[in-house]
């Protein structure tokens, strides 16, 4: 039954609904009434719980030290308490508030690899007996060290996720273009400024070889990227012309490599700066003053938006 239930939670990466599975399995296999997970917030040095088995509780915060569950963790010892009631440390007012009556307790520190404590569970009420005994503690000790691997798991999972939105936020926050290659060629991203460059809906990009995204008028694209894989380093070029949609836009364009964390190659990183409106005022004002003049000017009001300078 052990197994089946770890087994089962593996696949789990969803830390509220990992929770309430390690819970309801601790209940199940310890035969107690109910079980709660308490899981250390290093910012706040709380321990909190956003479930109870048994008992829709909502989350629970509690200082790191406060009560059975805080020294546990503190102590990295475990609790065996036949009779709450007579334990000091245990605070009658959740029982008091919810009508449930807390007989016995079984808390467990929860320890990662690295041998940081990173939690409590506790297991309440052992049905039929008065207290948990030696055999349930070697049980919850065994599940306790599965329920490590579980939780860290999924909280990796939680960060990197985390991190993906954060890097797409910025994708699709900056102003310059940005396509990104596999080490086929193929498109993988293509953020909303590169689009709106493009002027292509992204199921047309996306997955496209750039050989075909990039042909005809467009093709001096492909000449960059592979200049860039023949040198290995980046290629750029500058005020180019890229046609898309009947239409034309300057762009500035580095064709950068990209490579994983051992070195090797991953795919390329396109990134196009829309500078037509640059372009078209350059070529204004180049009929009435030398082009260093031209250029001196522009740096002076680079600033300044294009309407000002006209």
């Amino acid at each position: 039954r052990f197994l089946e239930v770890t087994q089962a939670m593996a696949g789990e990466l969803n830390l509220d609904v990992l929770i309430q599975q390690i819970m309801s399995a601790a209940s199940d296999l310890l035969d107690a009434e109910r079980a709660t997970l308490f899981l250390y917030d290093g910012k706040t040095n709380q321990l909190w719980s956003r479930y109870a088995a048994g008992l829709d509780s909502g989350e629970i915060r509690i200082p790191s030290h406060a009560g059975i569950a805080g020294s546990v963790f503190t102590t990295g010892k475990t609790e065996n308490i036949p009779d709450v009631y007579a334990d000091a440390r245990f605070d009658q007012s959740v029982d008091r508030a919810t009508g449930y009556r807390t007989r016995s307790i079984l808390a467990m520190p929860i320890v990662n690899n690295a041998g940081a404590r990173i939690g409590v569970t506790e297991v309440l009420n052992k049905k039929g007996s008065a207290a948990f005994s030696a055999r349930d503690e070697a049980r919850l000790g065994a599940f306790a060290a599965q329920i490590a691997v579980l939780l860290e798991n999924a909280k990796l999972f939680d960060e990197v996720l985390s991190v993906k939105n954060y890097n797409e936020n910025i994708l699709r926050s900056t102003s310059n273009g940005l396509i990104t290659l596999d080490d086929e060629g193929r498109v993988v991203t293509a953020n909303d400024a590169a689009l709106k460059i493009l002027k292509v809906p992204e199921e047309n990009v996306v997955g496209a070889p750039a050989g075909e995204l990039f042909s005809g008028e467009n093709a001096w694209v492909m000449a960059s990227l592979a200049r860039m894989e023949q040198t290995g380093q980046r290629d750029i070029a500058i005020d180019a012309r890229l046609a898309f949609g009947g239409g034309a836009v300057s762009v500035n364009m580095t064709a950068q490599p990209l490579f994983g964390p051992d070195g090797a190659s991953i795919g390329s990183m396109l990134v196009f700066e829309d500078i037509t409106e640059e372009t078209r005022i350059r070529s204004t004002m180049a009929r009435y003053m030398s082009s260093e003049v031209v250029e001196q000017v522009l740096a002076a009001f680079g600033n300044m938006p294009a309407q000002m300078i006209e």
